[in-house]
């Protein structure tokens, strides 16, 4: 035991001024613990450690804002209109600071009631802007206040308050995805002012800024009047690129459904007027029988006479290809094309291999159509004459060039001219052919080359072979009956 006593270490001793120090640390510590435990905040962890983050306890101030809202509402109306908002202010301050959502969106939306009421359109403007961008301001009051504003924007009296006011809620409203349904409305008016004053080009430029086909806050059939609008002040302003961008974003399914039925022909029309400026009769015939097979159109031959007819002439005019004779033959097989017999007739010129001679035999009744002006007649003329090319290139490999253009009744250089562009063509199916001058033949076999040859060889002794084997095996078929019946 004396050993040990001799061998331990002695204690440390802490210098009076040091302890005084650890003291007042660990009094300072204890001290900020209580005073975080009286005041309700508490220590944020992980990322946020450094930040104390203060828990506000809500207060309810219905008491006073069933004193307060009245008399501000009598100083309003006995013509102290500055010191009733002033009253209103002063309660939503508190009543924000004391997390009582409820009256600060009552005493918001009485703020923005007065304005309204008193027509004080400079003080409506500042307020809103003042309640929106308030500190700490709750979601909630934001709605509430740009929702009131823009349902009562139709009842400012004077133009120049209205678009102050269209711009103050557009102003407020930007960037927030829970008001983005209001300001796509309040931006509609706005394009709606500008396009009644003539400025068709900022109509169509201010509506451009709304994407709404990601909005969730907006119905299907608002959204689609929406991009319609705006397919339509495109197209107004000429500005046909961007017009069919934004048709890109029409769903074509959910525009077949009944109820959208009456946006479904507007958007057509729209798409009507765009392909008729590309010069696309194909995609023009498409438009106009998607408005044809409408249960509205359909309902009265007044109106799906005329949508069918423009179809089958449009058809017709379209260049040859898979997607063109794929419609024509879904259009022949429609039962209403009946009530029709010259277009009928029309259409079956080109699903039948017979030469079919500029004039055709319904000249006189397609010509009555409002549609076969002089641009569309030469297309259709021309597809007729492609038509006849083909024909003949199904029957006869080669021809002389006179006596292929005595069978199209046109000129032999106008005869070249066709079927050079129909070899080089790029809207449609090429043509197989080559032209031999000097000699005056057109040959519409295809050049071989050696593989062409080889895989056409080897083709016929395959079915040589399968001759040769059939007949063996009918061969040996007879001498077993033969022998049967020895």
């Amino acid at each position: 035991a004396e050993q040990q006593r001799r061998t331990a270490r002695p204690p440390v001793a802490i210098p009076a001024s040091e302890g005084g120090e650890a003291q007042c640390g660990a009094a300072r510590r204890g001290a900020g613990a209580a005073a975080m435990a009286g005041t309700g905040t508490k220590k944020a962890s992980g990322p946020d450690a450094l930040v104390v983050k203060k828990e506000v306890k809500k207060k309810d101030f219905s008491d006073e804002a069933r004193s307060e809202i009245p008399h501000a509402t009598d100083l309003a109306s006995s013509g102290k209109f500055a010191d009733a908002i002033d009253t209103l202010l002063a309660l939503e301050k508190r009543a924000r600071l004391g997390g009582d959502t409820k009256i600060v969106g009552e005493t918001a939306l009485v703020i923005v009631k007065l304005c309204f009421q008193h027509d004080k359109w400079e003080e409506l403007n500042a307020n809103i802007t003042l309640l929106c961008k308030r500190r700490g301001q709750f979601k909630q009051v934001q709605v509430k206040v740009i929702q009131e504003a823009a349902e009562r924007v139709e009842a400012v009296p004077s133009k120049a308050e209205k678009l102050k006011l269209i711009h103050t809620l557009r102003a407020v409203s930007e960037g927030k995805i829970y008001v983005e349904a209001e300001r796509a409305r309040l931006t509609k008016q706005l394009a709606d002012i500008k396009e009644a004053d003539g400025d068709v080009a900022g109509a169509a430029d201010v509506l451009q800024e709304e994407n709404v086909e990601t909005y969730g806050a907006m119905n299907k059939r608002e959204k689609l009047d929406f991009l319609l609008e705006q397919i339509r002040l495109c197209m107004a302003k000429k500005d046909f690129i961007r017009a069919f961008i934004i048709s890109k974003k029409v769903d074509r399914k959910q525009i077949e459904e009944e109820e959208l039925e009456d946006l479904k022909v507007r958007f057509y029309r729209l798409m009507i007027q765009y392909h008729t400026q590309e010069k696309q009769p194909l995609e023009l015939a498409r438009s106009f029988l998607a408005i044809f097979r409408s249960p509205g159109i359909q309902s009265d031959p007044k109106t799906w006479v005329p949508e069918l007819q423009s179809t089958v002439l449009l058809l017709c005019a379209s260049p040859f290809d898979n997607h063109q004779i794929d419609l024509v033959h879904n259009v022949l097989d429609n039962d209403k094309l009946n009530q029709i017999p010259e277009y009928k007739s029309l259409l079956k010129h080109f699903v039948t291999d017979e030469i079919a001679q500029w004039p055709l035999p319904e000249h006189d009744a397609i010509t009555k159509h409002p549609l076969m002006k002089d641009e569309w007649l030469s297309m259709l003329r021309d597809r007729v004459i492609e038509h006849d090319i083909r024909v003949v290139a199904k029957y006869y490999t080669r021809i002389k060039a006179d006596r292929l253009a005595e069978m199209l009744q046109l000129p032999l250089d106008e005869t070249e001219k066709y079927l050079s562009n129909m070899v080089t063509s790029t809207t449609s199916e090429r043509l197989v052919a080559k032209i031999d001058r000097p000699a005056s033949i057109v040959t519409f076999i295809p050049r071989q080359v050696a593989n062409d040859h080889l895989s056409e060889w080897t083709d016929n002794i395959s079915e040589l072979l399968g001759l040769v084997e059939k007949t063996c095996h009918l061969i040996h078929k007879e001498v077993m009956l033969h022998q049967a019946k020895k």
